[in-house]
């Protein structure tokens, strides 16, 4: 059959398909160079002048070192903490022969629905100084006169950011995970090597490139969060995300944008940097091929007399991640007051929290919010990757591999910078044009869109790819075009692909306080930062009973993820 597309003819549509994935290219690059411009103007958009300036201030008042030095003390220890969780975990799903394997990954999974902000406001329930109950608990029972423990500090984020992004690292290491081949650990132990120096010599050597790369995600991800620095550090404790934040949403109501962006550039030149790191350190790619052609033989390790440690492991995580900030919303927010866990309190206990639910969420609005951020995100983010995938997958348009490139460039670039380069966006934009963007709904949902959009492509070029040009090549020959190729062949072949994406954008748009916090307006308020609105303001029970129904939600739609995907083995595990 001729293979018509080396001609390098393209139809309307394809042209069509071309221009929505420049456009969008094109404006990922733009709110990058927002942020660069920004920083080099005296005043607000449109103000004539170029400056040093701005990095000259900043540099100048020295807050910048601690931020800096801050910064890469909290991305060090969340990684460490991901190391002693994940590459265990991840070992003993996929080399070993522990039960209740897929369990695991299911409570790995939920443990991502649990907002960090949550997690965080778990934990100060049991270890704040003021209002922790373990710290009550141990005042009253020992009689000390102070509180021995405390969730506040550099300590704290670390612990709960480590938490957080364990599973981010385990899934990440679980593809090296099951493609390593134990024929290689075998021949080391063979040769004399026991158990523990055959992992550090042999096994953790070939996956490194798997664990780096979930390192520096991490890491990048650990330096750019807001909400848990916010919660757990003191005010004289400076980090980036914390003052890029304070400069855009200032409590004196000014907007010191042009400091905001040198903050900005500089956490985009940290992620770049980090990259390119990540690209030489895996430069000699073949050093780490684990998989060939001749004997190939996956095989389970026996645990033995260590099952139960092994179990044990998996439960002491769980609880730390999951069941115990869980357990802890859930208790305050069936009290009327904060109380210690006592057999007395359980007499207290009641649905009245529950009962007032809707007042505390503010009616409507925040939940009509929350639904239109959680269904128009993952639409916008689908459509506009398909478009994208195709012409880079599929046509032989000029540019197709800076379009992907525009489109992996959200997944290196802070997400908070982003969101300020949207808040500089809708400044000039109203000023040159008299559109107001700022504050609506539209300004959260673009920035939720570019945010998740390196993701989603990744899903839908490798979807892409699993269909054969073939089929293109007999649909062109009857007549058809690309968008109804596009339409009525290829959406169909990979619907599975898309809808899985489209519900685990949900999932994570609806646990994002970041973002929408930073936008927020009194008319888009969601769910998440309406939950943070109200922690903040000492109501605390009424922000755990909001959070325990978020949580309920997410997991809701993860088992409907399950069950639908369970087919495409998307949560299996190896069993031999």
């Amino acid at each position: 059959m001729p293979r018509v597309r080396n001609s390098g003819a393209s139809d309307a549509g394809e042209r069509a398909l071309g221009i929505v994935a420049a456009l969008v290219a094109l404006f990922i690059l733009l709110l990058m160079a927002i942020v660069v411009w920004m920083s080099t103007l005296p005043g607000l958009p449109g103000d004539p002048g170029f400056t040093f300036d701005n990095y000259t201030d900043v540099f100048e008042d020295g807050v910048i070192f601690d931020a800096l030095v801050n910064s890469f003390l909290i991305g060090a220890g969340t990684v460490a903490v991901n190391i002693l969780f994940a590459v265990p975990l991840a070992w003993l799903v996929h080399r070993t022969d522990m039960p209740g394997k897929p369990l695991v990954v299911t409570l790995v999974a939920v443990s991502v629905l649990i907002p960090g902000f949550l997690k965080a406001m778990g934990w100060i329930l049991v270890l704040s100084p003021e209002i922790g109950l373990l710290n009550s608990l141990y005042v009253d029972i020992v009689g000390a006169e102070e509180a021995p423990f405390t969730i506040y500090g550099m300590g704290g984020v670390v612990f709960i950011q480590g938490l957080m992004l364990t599973p981010a690292m385990f899934f990440l290491v679980s593809g090296s995970m099951i493609a390593l081949d134990p024929a290689l650990e075998e021949a080391a132990q063979m040769s004399g090597a026991g158990r523990w120096r055959t992992i550090a010599r042999v096994s953790f050597p070939l996956i490194w490139p798997a664990v780096l790369a979930g390192l520096i995600y991490n890491f990048m991800t650990a330096v750019t969060l807001y909400e848990i620095a916010a919660l757990l550090l003191e005010e004289d404790t400076a980090v980036l995300s914390t003052e890029l934040f304070l400069y855009v949403r200032s409590a004196g109501g000014s907007i010191e944008l042009g400091y905001a962006a040198v903050y900005g550039v500089i956490m985009m030149a940290f992620a770049i940097f980090a990259l390119w790191f990540y690209g030489r350190a895996i430069k000699r790619v073949h050093r780490f091929a684990v998989v060939t052609g001749k004997g190939y033989r996956p095989r389970l390790a026996a645990l033995g007399r260590w099952q139960c440690a092994a179990l044990g492991f998996v439960a002491f995580y769980v609880a730390l991640s999951e069941l115990l900030p869980l357990v802890m919303l859930v208790w305050i927010s069936l009290l009327p007051a904060l109380t210690q866990f006592s057999v007395s309190a359980l007499g207290d206990l009641s649905f009245a929290t529950y009962g007032g639910i809707w007042g505390q969420l503010g009616g409507w609005e925040p939940l009509v919010n929350t639904v239109v951020m959680v269904t128009a995100t993952p639409a916008l983010v689908v459509g506009l990757s398909l478009a994208m995938s195709y012409v880079t997958v599929r046509s032989r348009l000029p540019g197709r591999r800076l379009v992907d490139t525009a489109a992996m460039l959200p997944h290196v670039i802070p997400g908070i910078a982003f969101a300020f380069a949207l808040i500089v966006f809708g400044i000039a934009l109203s000023r040159f044009t008299g559109v107001h963007l700022s504050g609506t709904m539209a300004m959260i949902v673009i920035a939720l869109v570019v945010y998740r959009i390196p993701y989603c492509t990744r899903v839908t070029n490798a979807a892409m790819l699993q269909i054969h040009a073939e089929i293109e090549e007999a649909a062109r020959m009857c007549g058809a075009h690309t968008i109804q190729i596009l339409a009525r062949i290829a959406v169909p072949l990979i619907k599975s692909s898309l809808a899985y994406a489209a519900l685990w954008i949900a999932l994570l748009v609806l646990r994002e306080v970041t973002i929408p916090l930073m936008l927020a307006s009194p008319d888009n308020i969601v769910l998440s930062v309406r939950i943070w609105t109200l922690w903040e303001t000492g109501q605390y029970g009424a922000a755990s009973a909001l959070g325990v129904a978020m949580f309920t939600i997410s997991a809701a739609i993860l088992l409907i993820v399950q069950r639908l995907f369970r087919a495409q083995g998307l949560f299996e595990t190896r069993d031999g």
